[in-house]
């Protein structure tokens, strides 16, 4: 009598195990709603825009991270140069304003981790939470103009496996980070205006 070894059909098992985590949950970010959104109909577009010198920098935990400052970069150039307001300048001059962008993201991780463990251990029927904060410092200098500093938070709620708290809204799949700073970019260029520095 012949006895079918139980290696095969374990390690199938094994392997769909590992896989009904994946298959059962579902991240999806939100947006914090605190910061005010500003639309880019919101600003006055100038019949020229002004050219200004963009200084940016990563940071984790407020620690810089200088492999990403490039990243960075190319996310902010988007909003600012869609806004109307400003053009790039190549490299820094006496003539141009300075606009410095340092972005901190210091996210929860200690509930976060603790959750996620929780969600993996029953498969994603606990759900999680993890939220992403972020502090934009922008300073704005410009030759014969007062200086300007001031800070942004913002936030960025994943959850899987949970209903999203009342008010929140959808980030765009894949651009969560990018919808975040777009916001807080917004807000710089209003403020800008306002004190009549753009």
């Amino acid at each position: 009598m012949m006895h079918r070894k139980p290696a095969a059909g374990l390690l199938i098992g094994l392997i769909v195990i590992a896989l009904l985590p994946a298959c059962a949950s579902q991240s999806v970010s939100y947006l914090d709603p605190t910061l005010h959104a500003v639309r880019y109909q919101d600003l006055e577009r100038p019949a020229s825009p002004q050219t200004i010198h963009l200084v940016p920098e990563w940071q984790t935990q407020g620690t810089p991270v200088p492999s990403l400052s490039q990243t960075l970069r190319n996310q902010l150039e988007i909003p600012l140069l869609k806004s109307g307001l400003v053009t790039l300048a190549g490299a820094a001059s006496a003539d141009h304003p300075t606009l410095t962008v340092i972005v901190n993201n210091h996210g929860d991780t200690g509930e976060a981790v603790g959750q996620g463990i929780l969600a993996g251990l029953t498969f994603g029927v606990a759900g999680s939470a993890v939220t992403d904060q972020y502090t934009m410092t922008a300073r704005f200098n410009a030759k014969g103009k007062p200086p300007f500093a001031k800070a942004y938070k913002h936030a960025l709620l994943s959850l899987t496996n949970r209903d999203a708290p009342q008010g929140m809204q959808l980030a765009p799949r894949g651009m969560a980070v990018d919808a975040v700073l777009e916001q807080m970019i917004l807000s710089l260029l209003r403020d800008l205006q306002a004190k009549g520095l753009l």
